[in-house]
């Protein structure tokens, strides 16, 4: 465990510097209440509205640090996604061999994004291998760094390699559930997995997890389109044109919002929990469009990450441990 420590202690330095979530420090001090007058009230109203502007105020001095960074930091990720792509093109495995498998333990399946591939989970598998956690499965869809413009989300969770490697982990860890973890796409496609597929595959997926998905949609893409030519809708893939603002393709228009609204409603009725990690500086998946559930306590936001980053930042994957520590019951 030694390197998620060292992963958590250098995700949590930025976390404090963007982040720092200390309650400020009662404007009121006991000897300032006389017997005959409770201030109470004023008291939790003044404290309430100090925070909200320490708060504001400290959101608006970092807005540019905090752009700068998650640019900075995305672009440094671009060759480090080029190693990974020769390294998986190598024929890597990142799946567990045979004898290490546990057995009986809920699986978790991690579904990666557009023009990605599984090695992108390099850094959140280390957060995972956890003893009470269950076995860690990767699947690629198609190319490496690219993906085939025909294959729209619901043809990826439909198709040979997600269901097919879905049936083989089913199989070769004797459990019928399935934690599933996405990034962007991938949560979109593990969303429709579990709405459409999960049951006819005997399958019980009961925890979904997405990170920087456009379950509102992604503005970047619908902006794109506004250039023109090559960069119009109609060249564009399926899977982009079902996560965009407008949500879908010529013959499904509201591909997105349906299933968006399916999610949703599965959460508030908790036949499937959401939980949800986005940032506000996340280019493409900007603020709220990365938010379904309105549960408080299974959504995650951070200031500073863009949407190459955030999936590979040692405290979302913290996060997630915490978690998937109440969903396996962890109690240390």
């Amino acid at each position: 465990m030694s390197t998620v420590n060292g992963l958590s202690k250098a995700g949590n330095a930025f976390d404090y510097l963007f982040e720092n979530k200390e309650e400020p420090r009662n404007v009121f001090s006991d000897r300032d209440i006389r017997p005959d007058r409770d201030i109470r009230p004023l008291n939790e109203e003044v404290k309430g509205k100090f925070s909200t502007f320490i708060s504001k105020a400290v959101e608006i001095a970092t807005f540019i640090p905090r752009i700068v960074f998650s640019i900075f930091f995305d672009l440094l990720l671009i060759p480090f996604g080029g190693v990974i792509a020769l390294v998986a093109k190598c024929g890597v495995n990142y799946n567990p061999k045979e004898n290490k498998i546990k057995k009986g333990i809920t699986p978790i399946l991690l579904l990666h994004g557009a023009k990605s591939n599984e090695g992108k989970f390099i850094v959140g598998r280390q957060f995972l291998k956890k003893e009470q956690f269950g076995s860690v499965f990767s699947v690629n869809y198609d190319g490496l760094c690219s993906n085939d413009p025909r294959m729209g989300i619901e043809d990826y969770a439909n198709g040979d390699k997600i269901r097919g490697m879905i049936q083989h982990i089913k199989e070769i860890t004797g459990s019928d559930k399935l934690i599933l973890i996405g990034h962007s796409m991938g949560g979109l496609i593990a969303s429709y997995y579990a709405e459409h597929l999960a049951k006819k595959d005997e399958i019980s997926v009961e925890h979904v997890i997405t990170i920087a998905s456009p379950w509102q949609g992604a503005p970047m893409i619908d902006r794109g389109w506004k250039l023109g030519g090559q960069f119009s809708k109609d060249k564009e893939s399926k899977s982009l044109q079902q996560m965009s603002r407008s949500g879908g393709t010529r013959n499904d228009p509201h591909f997105r919002q349906s299933l968006s609204g399916q999610a949703k409603q599965s959460d508030e009725e908790k036949a499937i929990k959401y939980y949800n990690i986005w940032s506000t500086v996340d280019c493409a998946v900007p603020g709220t469009s990365g938010t379904l559930t309105q549960n408080p306590n299974r959504q995650r936001k951070f200031t500073y990450l863009g949407h190459l980053g955030i999936h590979v930042w040692p405290s979302v994957w913290r996060q997630v441990q915490l978690w998937l520590n109440e969903v396996y019951e962890v109690t240390a």
